[in-house]
């Protein structure tokens, strides 16, 4: 599923990083196309979805600015069905079907999952003006559907109706009301991140630092990098740790940096390089002596 989601991206047009091999990350890919980056995970149950990972994707889609969204195949014990948009935790589900219409024929899903059952976004303003068109008041179309005449009102101002009770008002209204939706226009809560007194001990100095230098930290569980930070011109994806077990990420490292278009740099302990694979080492001994973010740039650029 992994690689027929990178194959849908490719035709779509997007550049990818490298596939993310290990089951527990929070992503497995991410996409760039212009200004739209995909933050891609594959579950073939959705159900093992847990809250820190996607916590974790919904961290990144903030920092980086992109979009998180995951592919299955079932959801409680049920398979998904094509053309239909999912939520869990905040974060848009659907099928590789409905992924590969909506990226590569522009086929939006129409229906999305709620409690209860299925239901669709549809043109609010054109059934109040299609109704006062036909002089149906909010009653007599409320009766011809078989809702209430207050549910009229609602779908008018943007409540989102059943898919039978859409289709019975493109029916008495004769037109079509149903709208595509927008997978990644999901309103969510701020994104928390954890406290630096609750990681590793090993990262707390190297992110305290950055954190005095008025850097905003977010450390990461789940990512090839250890954290993000960000001032208000630049953001870092920082690989922090030994040399030896550091450099072994910092391929990949890379590559995301890339394709999300962010600097990444290598916070190691000793290293005998200035750049791996890509990205600019700086020692644990040079960060300590840094005042500024200036500085830290400064030096940044010369090693990138």
């Amino acid at each position: 599923m992994i690689e027929e989601a990178r194959e849908i991206l490719a035709k779509a047009g997007f550049y990818n990083t490298e596939r993310v091999n290990t089951y527990n990350m929070s992503f497995d890919v991410m996409s760039r196309r212009d200004d739209a980056l995909l933050i891609v995970k594959v579950y073939l149950n959705a159900d093992s979805i847990r809250k820190e990972g996607s916590g974790e994707m919904r961290l990144l889609s903030d920092f980086l600015k992109g979009s998180p969204i995951i592919l299955s195949v079932k959801m409680s014990r049920k398979p998904l069905d094509d053309g239909v948009l999912y939520l869990r935790h905040h974060i848009p589900i659907m099928t590789l079907a409905t992924f590969s219409d909506m990226l590569l024929e522009g086929v939006p899903p129409l229906v999305f999952a709620g409690p209860g059952g299925y239901y669709v976004n549809i043109d609010g303003p054109a059934v109040a003006e299609l109704r006062n068109g036909k002089g149906l008041s909010l009653g007599a179309l409320a009766e011809a559907i078989g809702v209430s005449r207050k549910s009229i009102q609602m779908y008018e101002q943007g409540t989102c109706p059943t898919v039978e009770v859409a289709m019975k008002l493109e029916k008495v209204l004769g037109q079509p009301l149903i709208r595509g939706l927008d997978p990644f226009d999901v309103e969510a809560p701020a994104p928390g991140t954890i406290p630096l007194h609750d990681i590793d001990a090993a990262h707390t100095d190297i992110l305290s630092k950055f954190d005095n230098m008025g850097y905003e930290v977010a450390p990461t569980v789940k990512c090839p990098f250890n954290a993000l930070s960000k001032d208000r011109f630049s953001l870092l994806l920082l690989g922090i740790g030994r040399t030896r077990g550091v450099a072994g990420r910092a391929s990949l490292i890379s590559n995301i940096s890339q394709v999300s278009e962010k600097q990444a740099v290598l916070i190691l302990e000793t290293a005998s390089k200035e750049n791996i694979d890509g990205a600019p080492v700086i020692r644990y001994r040079e960060l300590k002596k840094i005042l500024s973010p200036e500085e830290l740039m400064e030096l940044i650029q010369e090693r990138s």
